[in-house]
């Protein structure tokens, strides 16, 4: 609890005569203590505190929004009981009935439909403000979003898409923006974790057609969006290798990279561009902890790139985990990887599997960083989790803090 030393007699023999044997330890007690400090020292966790991925996850599934109880037409001054409390929580949260009741509704309502920070007036206070410059800065958004919470001096924009979104395509009567486009594809497809690295017949074959699908809807968006008119829309993939049970031995690690070549190379890259993401090392899937074995290693990264000509997306809170996880420094890991680096995902990180926090609430130094976005002249997307929230309070309070430590 603070203490620097800790003091303790040794001796060979605890029956010996004289006064400090008998309270002293002998060297197979003394390594007990020593155990017994170091246990300690990891049940006191980390000076900071964070919500894991699995945490917030369940936080969405478990817990409540304020819904209509009544469909409620667009103009109507909300009163108390026109909203009650349900399960999921994606809307707004029931705390924030005070902020919700008086509010006149600009959209029309359905029974039990979530309200949302739109109905807050949030939305139109983020896209007011103005964006600093100097870089090339992204939010993450779904189709529904591209009105509420996009800036429009932003750079970019990307779609983070759920199976849903992809088996639906292009909402009808899609608008026309001047930022340009990336997608991400989904991770899931129904019950299958999308893996283009597996043995797994059915799911090997499952997730090289969703990135065929992935790669046909990026042609189809590719001219709504004029900062793609010279450029093709970047695709994130995470190419796969999860282990469930425990991680891979290193050297059984490179056929994994083979057969994700033999994946990437089933999609039509006409008008796209492929990017694979580093990965963390204890991704959160089905409500549990795996392994990743992929897009990890720098040395084993470095050869994939080498020899596929893929480029790479470079996720701050993942290289962070990874780093910690394994022991090495983050600066020196960035550096390496940085070359290969053709988009950024920004955030914070913290110990192993504190994924996504806000810029400053982690232990990423992100100064060295900025020197590099603005070199390459990479889009900097800050990948807040749920930064969303509030007209996209967390991804442009993020896009503020970098402004700052970059100067």
């Amino acid at each position: 609890m603070g203490a620097a030393i800790i003091e303790r007699h040794l001796t060979m023999d605890r029956t010996l005569r004289g006064p400090d044997h008998a309270s002293s330890l002998e060297p197979q007690g003394f390594g007990r203590m020593v155990r017994d400090i170091r246990n300690v020292e990891e049940a006191m966790g980390e000076p900071k505190k964070w919500m894991t991925r699995g945490e917030m996850m369940n936080r969405t599934v478990l817990g409540k929004s304020l819904v209509a109880t009544q469909d409620i037409p667009k103009g109507t001054v909300l009163a108390r009981n026109m909203m009650t409390s349900k399960s999921p929580g994606k809307g707004i949260s029931p705390q924030r009935i005070p902020d919700l009741v008086g509010k006149e509704t600009i959209r029309e309502i359905k029974a039990d439909e979530e309200f949302n920070e739109r109905d807050l007036g949030a939305a139109e206070t983020q896209r007011q403000k103005e964006l600093p410059e100097g870089f090339n800065w992204g939010v993450i958004v779904r189709f529904g979003d591209m009105d509420t919470i996009v800036h429009p001096d932003l750079a970019s924009v990307e779609f983070h898409l759920s199976d849903r979104d992809l088996k639906g395509g292009l909402p009808e009567n899609f608008g026309t923006y001047q930022q340009e486009v990336v997608l991400h594809m989904p991770e899931y497809w129904g019950n299958i974790l999308l893996d283009g690295c597996t043995t797994h017949p059915e799911t090997l074959s499952t997730t090289r057609e969703v990135w065929i699908q992935l790669a046909e809807l990026g042609r189809k968006i590719k001219p709504h969006f004029a900062g793609n008119k010279d450029k093709p829309v970047k695709l994130v993939i995470h190419g796969g290798g999860w282990s469930q049970v425990m991680p891979m031995e290193y050297d059984k690690r490179w056929p994994l990279y083979e057969r994700l070549v033999d994946s990437l190379a089933q999609i039509d890259q006409t008008d796209v561009e492929v990017l694979v993401e580093n990965m963390p090392p204890l991704p959160w899937f089905f409500s549990e902890e795996w392994f990743s074995n992929l897009f990890m290693d720098a040395d084993l990264i470095e050869r994939f790139v080498k020899e596929s000509g893929y480029g790479t997306v470079f996720d701050t809170s993942h290289a962070a985990l990874y780093c910690n996880y394994a022991g090495i420094d983050q600066t020196e890991y960035m550096e390496r990887m940085i070359p290969h680096v053709r988009y950024l995902h920004v955030s914070d990180g913290l110990g192993v599997d504190g994924e996504g926090l806000q810029i400053g609430e982690g232990t990423i130094d992100f100064k060295p960083l900025g020197k590099h976005a603005k070199e390459k002249d990479l889009i900097v997307a800050t990948e807040i989790w749920q930064g969303h929230k509030y007209g996209g309070e967390g991804f442009y309070t993020a896009i503020e803090r970098l402004a700052e430590i970059w100067g």
